[in-house]
């Protein structure tokens, strides 16, 4: 017999017995859709994640931490020199390190916005200065960018935008002229100094308005957009940081600290120019600084390993109910065959082979296989995909390019799991194959 002859066997034989060909496949496609479903939402998850860090600019992203937030790792390393101060002599020195595109004090402090008698308190951020302020652009609502880092602008959110419109008869407030209030750390007054003040004020022009992120979480930089943000240019962050004295809101300095000449920051972020670069230049620069940092890249190498064990755990789990699916096939091939005994015996007496018996019965079962897995992934992939589009994406994803789901179906998991699911129930033949071989013609033709 040909391939093609076997094969329109094989397909015969599991057509003249329709019902336990359905249940034996749809055994098949319960245990494939277990595994599909549970390993694309692992991989989703990580995907997601993935996307997420990618979407908010922190692959390119150094940060450095002041020796209050290492303390922890200090006391645990055994080091005998802490980890050294970040001020402004230190940015400098970080800046010059080669593959540093840039540098700024991740700067935050409380304030208020006050526009027309009316005003709002905030949290005030200083932006990031990357190529294109993506994360910004992209959560825009209206107006634009600082037209420089340390231009006196300003950005605010969709809550405080509408608060501070209130009563004033305007549309919009871009182009506009407001006030941020600040308090000044009274730590950092000098003795003698005259003309102290423990606030202070600053007018911005309001050059765009945040939208409403939802469910969604967004950053600029490390810091989570939500309903009372302002964000300023990083500059201008740090000018205020430094000269103003502002009360930030993740001060490094304790009532006891030795200042110095220069105030300290809680983190410095170091944006770099490739990852190369990076591991190469960046990263051994900062060593040789002696202070603690963190390359998100390298935690998102470790996110990832975690995830691969969760994927296998995940497969495990599915593919036990795969495993339970292969012991139908092996029930349905060896009834067929003890069914068939008589015509089994009279294809061996005309001269059918052992090794064309073996293959027929192989067929059979990997037949079931592929069938059950093509419909198995099919519907899973249906099933993911409708969730992540009526459920998550309008949630968690976003819109666009950055947009992302938590099931993800690569096409290498398509043939690596319906592969799978075939290669399963060719194994699970074995037997009823071996059983078909030792068939005896003379016996079979007996059979009744």
């Amino acid at each position: 017999m040909n391939f093609k002859s076997i094969l329109g066997l094989a397909f015969r034989y599991l057509w003249q017995r329709k019902l336990r060909t359905f249940l034996t496949v749809l055994g098949v496609v319960i245990g494939v859709g277990a595994l599909t479903l549970l390993v694309s939402f692992g991989l989703g998850l990580g995907k997601w994640a993935e996307r997420m860090w990618q979407y908010d600019d922190l692959m390119s992203m150094v940060v450095v931490f002041s020796p209050d937030e290492s303390a922890l790792e200090f006391e645990e390393s055994g080091r005998r020199e802490p980890p050294a101060p970040l001020d402004k002599d230190m940015l400098e020195r970080i800046r010059l390190i080669p593959g540093v595109a840039d540098a700024y004090p991740d700067v935050a402090f409380g304030g208020s916005v006050g526009f027309a008698g009316r005003e709002e308190r905030m949290m005030v951020v200083g932006m990031p200065p990357y190529g294109d302020d993506r994360p910004v652009r992209k959560l825009l609502q209206g107006g634009g960018l600082f037209s420089s880092t340390e231009a006196r602008e300003i950005i605010l959110s969709q809550y405080a935008h509408q608060s501070l419109l209130k009563d004033s008869g305007l549309v919009s407030l871009v182009g506009k002229t407001i006030v941020l209030s600040f308090s000044r750390d009274p730590r950092l007054k000098k003795e003698g100094e005259a003309g102290w003040t423990e606030s202070g004020t600053i007018e911005l022009k309001v050059v765009g308005v945040l939208a409403e992120t939802g469910h969604e979480m967004k950053r600029i930089g490390l810091w989570a957009v939500q309903a009372r943000l302002a964000v300023v240019p990083a500059g201008l962050a740090t000018k205020l940081w430094d000269n103003e004295r502002v009360l930030g809101m993740r001060d490094s300095l304790s009532f006891d600290d030795d200042q110095g000449p220069n105030r300290r920051y809680s983190r410095i972020l170091v944006r770099v120019s490739n990852p190369s670069v990076a591991e190469k230049e960046v990263k051994p620069g900062l060593a040789a600084l002696k202070v603690d940092f963190l390359y998100f890249p390298d935690v998102l190498e470790a996110q990832k390993r975690s995830f691969i064990v969760f994927n296998i755990i995940l497969g495990v789990i599915g593919g036990i109910s795969l495993v339970v699916a292969s012991v139908g096939i092996v029930n349905t091939l060896v009834m067929s065959i003890l069914e068939r005994t008589r015509e089994i015996g009279i294809m061996r007496a005309i001269g059918a082979s052992n090794g064309e018996m073996w293959t027929l019965v192989m067929f059979e079962g990997a037949l079931i296989g592929l069938l059950g897995g093509l419909i198995g992934y099919g519907a899973c992939w249906a099933l993911g995909s409708g969730i992540d589009a009526v459920l998550i994406r309008d949630k968690l994803g976003g819109a666009g390019e950055e947009s992302a789901g938590l099931f993800y179906f690569p096409l290498w998991f398509f043939f690596g799991t319906v592969g799978f699911a075939t290669g399963l129930s060719w194994v699970a033949s074995l037997y009823p194959s071996w059983r078909a071989v030792r068939v005896d013609p003379v016996q079979a033709l007996r059979h009744e």
